[in-house]
C-alpha cells in the first residue's frame, strides 16, 4: 500500500514508498495539468535538483503565455541551454517579447550570433537583456537600431549610454528620430552631438515632424550655419524660430520656411 490512514484517519505517506517516483509525479502534475494558468509557477516549489531537469523546467516554461518567466527559477544547467531559453523567451510577456533571455546564463546571453538570431524574431529590446559586452558591440547596437530601437531605451542603460560618443551609434539614432539629438545633449556622452554638423545635419532633414525641436538643441554655432538652417526649415518652416536673428532675416531662408 502507498497509503495508509492513522490514529486520526488522515492518510499519510507509507514509508515504504518509492521516493524515486517522485520525479515522474512532477512531471504528471506540471505536464497533464497545464491548461490551469499557473501550473508553471509551481517550478520554483520544486526541489533544486528537480529543477535541473530539462523535460520538467521545459513543461513550465511552456504552461502559459507569459511562463517562459520561470525560467528564473530554473537550474544553471537549464539557463545554459539553448533550446530551453528559446521556449522561454517564446513565451515571454507579450509586452516584453524575449524577455526570459535576461534569466539565461552568461555564456548564451554573450552569443552574439544567437543574439541576432533572436533580434530577428523578438524584435530591438532583447540587446537590453544581453550581456555587457555585447551591450557594447557597434555591429549589434547598430543592427538594433535599425530595428526600432529607440533613444528612449538608452537613457534607462548606462552601458547603452556610453555608446553614444560613437558617432555611428549617434547617426544612427538621429537618421531614425531626430529627436534623439535633443535627449542626447542631456547626457554627458552624447553632448557632443550639439556641435557637430553631420549629426545635426541629419537630425534636421528627418522629417518627423519635430525638426524645429531638433534645431534648436543644436549649438549656437550651428543655428548661425545657413545649411543647417535651410534644411530644417525645408522639413519644418517652423524651425525658423530656433534660427539665429540674422537668418532669420534671410529672404531665402524665409522663403523656403513658408513654401
Amino acid at each position: 500500500m502507498m497509503k495508509r490512514s492513522n490514529i486520526l484517519g488522515v492518510r499519510s505517506v507509507d514509508p515504504s514508498f518509492d521516493f524515486q517516483n517522485l520525479r515522474a509525479t512532477v512531471m504528471i502534475l506540471i505536464s497533464r495539468w497545464l491548461p490551469l494558468k499557473s501550473q508553471g509557477a509551481a517550478l520554483q516549489y520544486v526541489s533544486p535538483r528537480l529543477k535541473g531537469v530539462p523535460k520538467i523546467v521545459g513543461a513550465a516554461l511552456q504552461s502559459n503565455l507569459t511562463s517562459g518567466q520561470y525560467l528564473k527559477v530554473a537550474d544553471d544547467v537549464c539557463k545554459a541551454d539553448y533550446k530551453l531559453v528559446r521556449l522561454a523567451m517564446k513565451h515571454s510577456d507579450q509586452h516584453n517579447a524575449g524577455a526570459a533571455l535576461q534569466h539565461a546564463s552568461d555564456g548564451i546571453r554573450g552569443d552574439k550570433k544567437f543574439l541576432e538570431e533572436v533580434m530577428d524574431i523578438y524584435g530591438c529590446k532583447v540587446i537590453l537583456w544581453a550581456a555587457n559586452e555585447l551591450k557594447r558591440n557597434e555591429e549589434l547596437l547598430l543592427k538594433a537600431i535599425k530595428a526600432g530601437l529607440s533613444y528612449e531605451l538608452f537613457e534607462d542603460c548606462d552601458i547603452l549610454k556610453e555608446s553614444l560618443e560613437k558617432r555611428p551609434i549617434m547617426e544612427a539614432l538621429v537618421h531614425e528620430r531626430a529627436y534623439a539629438l535633443v535627449l542626447a545633449t542631456k547626457t554627458r556622452s552624447g553632448a557632443w552631438a550639439a556641435n557637430d554638423y553631420k549629426i545635426v545635419m541629419a537630425a534636421v532633414q528627418n522629417r518627423s515632424k519635430i525638426n524645429r525641436t531638433a534645431l534648436e538643441f543644436a549649438s549656437a554655432g550651428l543655428k548661425a550655419d545657413t545649411n543647417i538652417v535651410m534644411a530644417a526649415v525645408q522639413s519644418d518652416g517652423m524651425a525658423l524660430e530656433c534660427a539665429c536673428t540674422a537668418l532669420q532675416a534671410r529672404m531665402d531662408i524665409v522663403k523656403a520656411a513658408v513654401q
